[in-house]
């Protein structure tokens, strides 16, 4: 359903690959399909899919009102809407919208991506001025930076690309971005595209990025490009295990409010995004794209969503079929639209469609327009119909196109997000001169799996390993290559020319993981293991490099974007270090080889848990729950319930350094919340932020104050004057029951992610400090029927880097507020 973007035809380096490979693909599918590559087909021969209107000559402007830019946008939109037929209406409802030539207005694709920078897509060509775009990190390992600022700066700058390959007919500015779904299973093909499995990081990430693409100083009347958060909702699955454009999640009330919603929240509160995607799934027994109650009841009316509704490629067609919602074409683009779904991607609600429903009386041209007002809503808020020299972003030129700051950024992304696993020894960071390099494993020399998924054309100089650390060997140092294992799925087992070149090394670099060959869009994994052959080419490797000469360094990197069971290496005393470095762009060779040499210090910490390979066996990936079962002995799911032993957990990640963090402060700030000493009986917890039940209670009604700040946290970093590195530190507070066992009979999270901060780059003997802003909201638990409550009969602790508050509910808080004012900042 729809094409990997992996493949455009624009770019003669690339082959065109299915994006949907089930194994019982009907007729329909299979010509949707067909019909997909003929139109990315045809993009490409398109040297322009800039939406052309009759607003943008001085004649249209005087002749037609929807082009007068003193009127309000609704006015425009009804002002349009009345100039066409019912017949040309009715061409506009795919994503490859007709023109409609009698007023001047060209056809528009609306498909565009830009995951991580502008990618292939049908609306995108790569060619001419524009044959390139920068490739910045998969979203898995920039999430891991847990950098607010950084999603933002990078939404900048894509957006910025995105209106110089508009400003050039190369693109629309309607971007189908991001994957805001959590990281639920670690099979997942698509967990790459994700900021991972907490939905509080999740929720910030959407925030951030969803403003970087719209939202622009320079015009804040207009949207910079439409972003859209997809796929709404409980889409984590491709067609291993069953197919995605089939299945129906079963999600219980306290899981939808607790994990799978609060990312779409974001986007809509938080953010204002102009777009969603309905997913092909359906969820308790109700197929997305027709579920009136979230995608109009939630989405609009509660949320207060502004913007289109657009169905994934192909999802409306499966309503009919395989969902076997409704029985005929009318019924279906009928349900749909009832429902508030606005676009189909694809040609299931093309014209005829639409108008032989309108004939049978399944819809009536008033639906029609309520439909249509919400897609020509978003084109005149991105400016379409309005003259180009008022645009400020109509003025963006070639030489914004990888800028030389957006290929830094590029780089910068790589070097927050890359997380050091393991570092015995001190092993890193390698000091160079005189030292023999071996570079070995399946992914040393590769050039695209750096890249991930959904990305665009660029050049390949920095993206390998091996090229990266070329650059930072000195000039007495020698590196040498040993090609070992043709692909990731290669199974051979002769490793000899790798093991006797081991032996005369002093430094053997493994590279090792996985691609797009094992996980993608339409394609999830079996087993969550480093491919048998891999692992043995590691162990050999290392027990020969180790045998022959006991000082030398065994590090080992891995690839993947989801979690690979590496314990092997973690317990295997002959490895000295294991970085994951995820799919870090363009750049990932070059940035691996700083981080190698100690020009940067890591500083990522894992957005997933890395489970042992068993748990695959332990729990369906079609079990949408993120509670173990305790009769059916399930584990559970990621870092807030999982009750097993992780590889590595949620939050993972070493530096060179050892920082110090210190309690500097309370500050209370919200209702019904104060900050108090000798609270608690126990002396070892003598400060102690006091909530009031009743009052902190009266906020759950109110989503401007859960939103709002509890108390914030004060935490001094300090990089010791004794260390030898500089580098910044991710600071991650984690709100968890003192009863841990009682509280998990119970349903509650073992622990959540309330609040996270990213330090200046410190060196030697300076420190800083950072603010931990905790929300009402996180002082809340979902209950069974899905609402939120306070917990007043348990207590908590919030734990900041082995700093520990005490949390303690109380029924009224007049005996501490008088002490209130001489404890806040006491420190």
């Amino acid at each position: 359903l729809g094409v990997n973007h992996e493949a455009n035809k624009c770019n003669h380096l690339m082959e065109l690959q299915p994006k949907h490979k089930a194994a019982t693909m009907n007729i329909m599918i299979a010509a949707f399909l067909v019909l997909v590559v003929l139109i990315q087909a045809f993009s490409c021969e398109s040297k322009s899919n800039g939406l052309k209107t009759p607003c943008q000559t001085e004649e249209g402007q005087k002749q037609y009102t929807f082009c007068d830019v003193k009127l309000g946008i609704n006015d425009r939109v009804h002002a349009l809407m009345n100039e066409l037929t019912l017949e040309e209406k009715s061409g506009l409802f795919t994503n490859t919208a007709h023109g409609v030539n009698r007023v001047n207005i060209s056809g528009y694709e609306w498909w565009n991506e830009a995951l991580h920078g502008v990618a292939r897509s049908p609306g995108v060509s790569f060619e001419a001025e524009v044959p390139y775009a920068t490739v910045f990190p998969q979203v898995i390992l920039t999430s891991s930076s847990f950098n607010n600022s950084l999603f933002l700066e990078l939404g900048h700058a894509i957006s910025t690309e995105a209106r110089i390959f508009n400003n050039n007919g190369h693109a629309g500015l309607t971007y189908w971005t991001p994957n805001v779904n959590l990281f639920r299973d670690p099979r997942w093909g698509r967990g790459q595209e994700t900021p991972g499995e907490d939905p509080e990081l999740t929720s910030a990430y959407a925030e951030y990025y969803v403003k970087g693409l719209q939202q622009d100083d320079r015009d804040p009347s207009r949207l910079k490009i439409s972003a859209c958060c997809k796929h709404f909702w409980g889409y984590d699955m491709e067609n291993t295990h069953y197919s995605r454009v089939s299945y129906n999640s079963l999600i219980s009330k306290q899981d939808e409010v607790e994990s799978y919603m609060p990312p779409f929240e974001s986007c809509v509160k938080r953010a204002d995004v102009s777009s969603f995607m309905c997913s092909y799934n359906a969820n308790n027994g109700l197929p997305s794209c027709v579920d009136r109650d979230k995608l109009t009841g939630l989405l609009r009316d509660t949320w207060g969503f502004d913007g289109y509704i657009t169905g994934d490629c192909g999802a409306f067609g499966n309503i009919m079929d395989p969902h076997g919602y409704t029985a005929n074409r009318g019924q279906t683009i009928a349900a749909a639209f009832k429902a508030g779904a606005d676009l189909d991607c694809g040609h299931f609600g093309n014209s005829e469609t639409v108008l032989n429903a309108v004939s049978s009386g399944h819809i009536t041209e008033d639906l029609i327009d309520e439909r249509l007002f919400q897609l020509f809503r978003v084109q005149f808020r991105l400016g379409m119909f309005d003259p180009y020299e008022i645009q400020p972003f109509r003025q963006f030129e070639l030489d914004q196109l990888r800028s030389p700051a957006h290929l830094e950024l590029s780089k910068e992304a790589a070097r927050q997000g890359m997380v050091l696993l393991k570092n015995e020894n001190r092993a890193l960071p390698l000091k160079g001169g005189n030292t023999k390099i071996l570079v070995a494993g399946p992914l040393a020399s590769n050039v695209w799996a750096p890249c991930g998924n959904y990305n665009g054309p660029s050049p390949t100089v920095w993206r390998s390993p091996l090229e990266g650390i070329k650059k930072y060997a000195t000039s007495t140092d020698t590196v040498q290559f040993v090609m070992t294992l043709n692909s990731v799925t290669d199974d051979s087992r002769n490793f000899t020319n790798c093991t006797a070149a081991a032996q005369q090394s002093d430094v053997v670099v493994l590279v090792v993981g996985i691609d797009q060959s094992i996980e993608n869009e339409g394609k999830d994994r079996k087993s969550i293991d480093l491919p048998e052959a891999q692992k043995e080419l590691v162990q050999e490797t290392a027990l020969a490099a180790k045998q022959s000469n006991p000082r030398s360094k065994v590090i080992l990197v891995v690839l993947s974007g989801g979690a690979l069971d590496i314990g092997f290496a973690k317990e295997d005393a002959y490895v000295d270090s294991i970085l994951w470095m995820g799919y870090a762009g363009e750049f990932a060779g070059l940035v691996l080889a700083e981080i190698l040499y100690g020009k940067t210090n890591p500083s990522g910490r894992l957005t997933q848990t890395f489970y042992p390979a068993d748990y695959v066996n332990q729990v369906s990936m079609l079990d949408m729950r993120f509670r173990p079962d305790h009769d059916l002995l399930t584990p559970g799911r990621g870092y807030r319930f999982y009750n097993g032993d992780a590889v590595y957990k949620f939050g993972d990640g070493l530096s060179y350094n050892s920082f110090v963090h210190e309690l500097e402060g309370v500050e209370s700030v919200g209702i019904g919340v104060v900050y108090a000493d000798n609270a608690v009986d126990d002396k070892s917890e003598n400060q102690a932020v006091l909530i009031c039940a009743d009052l902190v209670g009266q906020a759950n009604a109110d989503d401007r104050l859960l939103e709002s700040t509890a108390f914030s946290v004060l935490l001094r970093v300090s990089n010791p004057s004794d260390q030898m590195y500089g580098g910044e530190r991710v600071v991650l507070a984690f709100l968890e029951p003192l009863d841990q066992e009682s509280c998990i009979q119970e349903g509650l999270p073992k622990s959540k992610l309330v609040a996270y901060a990213r330090t200046e780059h410190l060196l030697p003997g300076q420190d800083t400090v950072v603010k931990l802003d905790v929300k009402h909201r996180h002082l809340l638990h979902v209950n069974a029927e899905g609402n939120r409550e306070l917990l007043v009969s348990h207590r908590h602790v919030l734990k900041i880097e082995g700093v520990h508050v005490a949390i303690k509910y109380v029924s009224e808080c007049s005996g501490h507020v008088t002490s209130l004012r001489s404890k806040l900042r006491k420190r």
